[in-house]
């Protein structure tokens, strides 16, 4: 089954959440907004369990800080966020979107495949998806949007959407879920 084809610029992949699962009247039903606050590094994350015919499927939206803001939190905030997605249980699917200021060159971002996280642009091998800058004269230059799965069948068929008022590209992909679980 087809989880959704998910569209993402930080906000509203947060929205898409949230309207799922409503939508589902999914009786799990949990958004929370955590601020993991610890020596000035905070992560903000999104989180909604949702019901799906193949069971429940975790939906989490992501935007740590970038870099080349703040190196030393930015490295804070991807060892948070990695904890984070390593804690959610399993073996129900796990689907995160979000402005990850981070390309596969990232060695923290690259850990994520440690925890079992497939990138919807490698696993769907659609190739390069720059998504930033996109409020330019010239096209974006790099890929750090990202839409993840964890115990999806797959992720893929992934491209990009205009999205007004921001300067990426929104993502989408299609997540494809385990099926239907015997009762």
């Amino acid at each position: 089954m087809v989880l959704a084809t998910f569209a993402f610029a930080a906000w509203l992949f947060c929205l898409v959440a949230l309207v799922a699962a409503l939508r589902a009247r999914s009786v799990g039903l949990t958004f929370l907004a955590l601020a993991l606050v610890a020596a000035g590094a905070a992560l903000y994350v999104l989180r909604t369990d949702m019901a799906s015919p193949s069971g429940p499927v975790t939906v989490v939206a992501v935007h740590p800080v970038a870099a080349v803001f703040d190196g030393a939190r930015a490295v804070e905030e991807a060892d948070r966020l990695r904890s984070y997605l390593g804690g959610l249980p399993g073996p129900a699917p796990v689907v995160v979107g979000g402005d990850f200021n981070a390309t596969w060159d990232h060695v923290r971002f690259r850990e994520l495949r440690d925890l079992g996280y497939a990138d919807s642009v490698s696993a769907g091998e659609d190739g390069w998806i720059p998504t930033w800058p996109a409020d330019r004269r010239f096209p974006p230059l790099i890929g750090i949007d990202h839409i993840l799965a964890r115990g999806a069948v797959s992720v893929g068929q992934t491209s990009t959407v205009r999205v007004d008022r921001t300067d990426h590209l929104g993502v989408q992909a299609t997540v494809r879920l385990p099926p239907q679980r015997a009762r």
